[in-house]
């Protein structure tokens, strides 16, 4: 499955998880650690689709990520 992160789309925690393909858990720590920009609205976390792409390496889609 391919796909194609949006840079002005904001991403919620369990989608950014699936593009990881990490745990829900390790994407909050991620967070909690400041390893990840995101901003909290209400009661959930929204990362931009141009800070997974910049934090993760990701030129267009999501495979092949490379953590900095």
């Amino acid at each position: 499955m391919h796909l194609s992160i949006d840079n002005h789309r904001l991403y919620k925690v369990p989608e950014l998880s699936k593009i990881l393909s990490l745990p829900i858990s390790s994407v909050r720590l991620l967070l909690r650690e400041n390893k990840i920009k995101a901003t909290k609205l209400g009661k959930h976390w929204y990362i931009t689709g141009q800070e997974i792409k910049s934090r993760f390496n990701i030129k267009g889609g999501y495979h092949g990520i490379e953590s900095n």
